[in-house]
């Protein structure tokens, strides 16, 4: 049997032992997303997908590329799980302009003197798509097949 100054010392340790355990806890799960983006049937050459959160969800927007049709999240950016608005911008070259050599970064605005956006506003300004992440989810692949 404990006496008394074993007992605190236990319940101290103990208490001490649960605060490093809650202390370390990653937060929200995550999951990594990726997939494949088309208009029209076609993939969408270049562009950025962006995801961001509902009511309900903590998490920063997040944005990725899209290059020939794809899309990944990095892993060291995956999404929380929840809900997110997702928009979806598509670049090409206007017609008879000079193209722009491929960028590294597609979260650059188009040049407006050569290029223009051309998926319709209900994919961006005005999305109507929205993705759940669920618990397990992971990684998740989601596509995205834009229509007019």
């Amino acid at each position: 049997m404990l006496g008394r100054r074993d007992a605190a010392l236990l319940a101290t340790a103990c208490g001490f032992c649960l605060l490093i355990v809650a202390g370390c806890s990653r937060g929200p799960e995550r999951v990594v997303v990726s997939g494949a983006v088309t208009y029209r049937g076609q993939p969408v050459a270049r562009g950025a997908i962006t995801f961001a959160p509902c009511e309900g969800t903590v998490a920063p927007t997040t944005m990725a590329a899209i290059v020939d049709g794809k899309y990944s999240v990095e892993p060291l950016r995956a999404l929380p799980v929840g809900t997110y608005k997702v928009s979806i911008t598509a670049v090409r070259n206007r017609p008879g302009s000079i193209s722009r050599p491929p960028l590294g970064d597609n979260r650059v605005p188009p040049d407006p003197a050569n290029e223009e956006q051309y998926l319709p506003a209900k994919y961006n300004a005005k999305t109507e798509l929205k993705i759940t992440l669920e618990t397990g989810q992971n990684p998740a692949i989601h596509d995205f097949a834009l229509t007019d």
